[in-house]
């Protein structure tokens, strides 16, 4: 695994900008209704009440260069989908015991054959669980195995791995980017407050435009989370 340092300026102040500009869109459809509890104060039932997350995950007027954006599929990201029991049974009690609330999905593409990408956000109880949701997901998307599994492909098709710093996504971040001769998937993954969110695209190896741009979906969604 090689580590290095991206020397990436991203418009992070005119994307800021751009976005507290732009009204959030309402996502209410998606939003689970809280159990029923007895009275607690106003602030606690802030940290208990699942966000709305339509704004944590990629847009389909988020900028791209290669094109334009399309979105294939959304919806609320369950955690029993996130981590299946007879697949994943140590992620999936890890993100229990993180105190996992919601979480929303995006599928999209650029009109091609050549990008696949996946944009989710996942809500927990608190900023420390959200931090050991971080760590789960930067483990697991280590692995060359588990990279081919989300999109179909075999581990054998990722030879080396690029652990990229310096990105200033969120409160903290991971940054990979799984190589191969064919294929290579670009993954931002970052935590803001009690949030983590997961940005991952495959394209074709070498491509270049591809993976700087989702470097800027990355900085768009994070922009929106002032």
């Amino acid at each position: 695994m090689s580590v290095r340092r991206w020397r990436w300026m991203a418009p992070i102040a005119a994307l800021a900008v751009a976005a507290a500009a732009c009204s959030s869109s309402g996502g209410g459809d998606e939003t689970q209704e809280p159990p029923e509890e007895e009275a607690v104060t106003d602030e606690a039932a802030a940290d208990e009440e699942p966000a709305d997350l339509a704004d944590a995950v990629v847009a389909a007027d988020d900028p791209w260069a290669p094109g334009a954006l399309v979105i294939e599929d959304s919806g609320t990201h369950e955690l029993d989908v996130i981590w299946p029991a007879d697949t994943f049974p140590d992620e999936l009690a890890a993100y229990e015991d993180a105190g996992f609330v919601d979480g929303q999905f995006v599928v999209f593409g650029d009109g091609t054959p050549e990008l696949g990408g996946f944009s989710a956000a996942h809500q927990f109880d608190d900023a420390e669980g959200a931090s050991a949701a971080l760590g789960v997901l930067g483990d697991w998307h280590r692995e060359p195995a588990n990279a081919a599994i989300v999109f179909g492909l075999e581990a054998t098709n990722f030879s080396s791995l690029d652990e990229i710093e310096g990105f200033p996504f969120g409160d903290d971040n991971v940054v990979l980017v799984q190589r191969g001769d064919v294929f290579q998937v670009v993954i931002v993954i970052w935590q803001t407050d009690n949030v983590v969110h997961l940005l991952r695209a495959v394209m074709p190896a070498g491509d270049d435009a591809r993976e700087d741009a989702v470097f800027d979906l990355a900085a768009a969604v994070d922009a929106r989370q002032g």
